[in-house]
């Protein structure tokens, strides 16, 4: 398949000098020409020539993701989470600059999902250089789909890069044979945050770092620690036997204490396994829905998901796109704390896919969806989602999990179809219905409260789509709360579900956002940055 963008007649202009073939789409959306191109090299020049024009354009650099928008085809279809082959990596270190006087790996330890774990010593290799080599020939001979380690992006790729060039060791990793690739500063977005990165690619695997995977995981903010080790802990994960060490004393332990440091380094490897086995099989479904493979789905934004959806819809329906609506503010969902203070018991309820139900009852779409796809779309996936749903509850061990994981990729997939109204780069953007949407929710969010305060419940805080609350002395456990949540949920009309989402023997509520929950088991869970924050943390 030729390589090919979509551009303006501006765009298009641009390129009479070069060699392409154009073909006008149907409608007058802006966005009307697809060009394509003899060679990659040709297509690679027209893209940048646009983007140095600052001309709009739809620009797709890889040659899977142009296939899968062309034939609508997705990434690992067919196949389970479980099929995967996934090498786990982690380096051990003599420093935490690769340029220093000290530098040095001096362990690899690895594993195939979790298994067969081992490790690549420098004293038994015959020194560093050869010890990366051996890593070199370890990962064609098992030949992984994927590359994964905690903070690999940031750490483990730019030292083993470092030490190799020092080392003149090539680092052919692909399974063409090609060179492990460092590309352009990227930036990884989660809710509020946002850090920078410098990408990588391997022909023909996917990387993934599990600690940017354990923050997408975490929406709720329910970690204190992104760090591997308290990550672990926290989440249940970490092995009796598991074996800690100071990160100071790396280089003490490699002098005197080997054994301890090859235990720990291989414990490392277990633990990335454990948390892409909790975080990743949400992103290997989302990659056999939308047309990017797994590493581009796992460190991308939702927006760009629902953006790719749209394009393969319109394209291979030979339709024009529209440009993106300019960008503007609007209301956001109605957040109040209505009382401070300490209340026991308390109950949480939130209305199930709230945005998405809103559009959906409401028929709020893009104004610019002239083909009329994005709503059959959103209806389409909630339906797959619910099937997947009671799949899961209908089996069990590995096709259980499997449809967990649909349900769950459906689920995250159908809640960024309205912040894709509000992305300013989102081709079919429309921030006037973005604002229908919030301004909906914000009258539901405030029928909840009247109806649950008039049943005598005592309202403590709403976000969005969410209400805590401390329920009337008549309600005695958690039966009667939860029919109390089902009446109110009978009065908010058809269409939307009120969730009983969960039960506290109490909490304190500081200010918006902020508060601690006491759980019926003596467990407390803080949540607000108002008594915790992750901001200066190191790893």
């Amino acid at each position: 398949v030729e390589p090919w963008l979509v551009t303006t007649d501006h765009g298009l202009a641009r390129l009479q000098q070069m060699t392409h073939t154009s073909t006008m789409l149907n409608g007058d959306q802006p966005l009307r020409w697809r060009v394509a191109f003899p060679t990659w090299s040709a297509f690679r020049d027209a893209a940048a020539a646009l983007t140095d024009a600052n001309e709009q354009r739809i620009v797709y650099h890889g040659a899977a993701e142009q296939h899968f928008i062309e034939t609508g085809r997705g990434s690992f279809r067919g196949m389970d989470f479980a099929d995967l082959v996934r090498l786990q990596l982690d380096i051990e270190t003599l420093s935490l600059d690769p340029h220093a006087a000290n530098a040095a790996i001096v362990l690899i330890s690895l594993s195939i999902n979790g298994e067969s774990a081992m490790v690549l010593r420098a004293d038994q290799a015959g020194g560093e250089a050869a010890m990366i080599n051996e890593l070199g020939r370890y990962i064609n001979l098992v030949d992984p789909d994927v590359i994964e380690g905690h903070n690999l992006f940031r750490f483990d790729l730019p030292y083993i890069a470092a030490r190799a060039s020092a080392l003149n060791v090539a680092l052919r990793w692909g399974r063409d044979g090609s060179l492990l690739r460092f590309g352009r500063e990227q930036r990884f977005g989660v809710m509020q945050r946002s850090m920078r990165y410098i990408g990588a690619t391997i022909h023909g695997r996917h990387i993934i770092d599990t600690w940017m995977q354990l923050q997408r995981y975490d929406l709720g903010g329910d970690l204190e620690s992104y760090a591997l080790k308290p990550a672990i802990a926290a989440l249940g994960l970490r092995r009796a036997d598991r074996v800690d060490v100071d990160r100071t004393s790396i280089a003490e332990l490699w002098e005197h204490e080997r054994d301890t440091l090859i235990a720990y380094a291989l414990d490392d490897a277990r633990d990335v396994n454990s948390l892409s086995d909790l975080t990743l099989p949400t992103m290997f479904y989302q990659c056999q829905i939308v047309p990017r493979g797994l590493q581009a789905v796992a460190h991308g934004g939702t927006g760009e998901r629902i953006n790719d959806l749209m394009v393969r819809a319109y394209l291979r329906n030979g339709q024009s796109i529209p440009l993106p609506d300019a960008v503007r503010g609007y209301p956001g969902g109605y957040m109040e704390l209505r009382r401070a203070g300490a209340f026991a018991p308390a109950v949480k309820c939130d209305v199930e896919s709230l945005y998405p139900s809103i559009m959906l009852n409401e028929r709020i779409a893009p104004l610019t969806d002239v083909l009329g796809l994005f709503l059959p779309m959103l209806a389409r996936l909630k339906r797959d989602r619910l099937h997947a749903k009671r799949r899961e509850q209908e089996t069990n061990g590995i096709e259980r999990q499997r449809w967990r994981g649909l349900q769950t990729s459906y689920k995250i997939l159908i809640n960024s179809f309205y912040g894709y109204l509000g992305y300013g780069r989102a081709w079919f953007s429309d921030f006037a219905a973005a604002e229908r949407v919030t301004l909906r929710g914000q009258d539901i969010a405030r029928g909840m409260v009247q109806h649950l305060e008039a049943l005598n419940a005592v309202v403590v805080e709403v976000d969005t789509d969410g209400v805590m609350f401390q329920p009337p002395a008549t309600s005695r456990n958690a039966e009667d709360e939860a029919a109390l949540v089902a009446k109110v949920d009978s009065l908010l009309g058809e269409g939307y579900t009120l969730a009983y989402e969960g039960r506290f023997a109490g909490v304190v509520a500081l200010k918006l956002k902020s508060y601690g929950m006491l759980h019926y088991d003596g467990h407390v869970t803080l949540k607000g940055s108002a008594l915790r924050s992750r901001r200066d943390e190191t790893l």
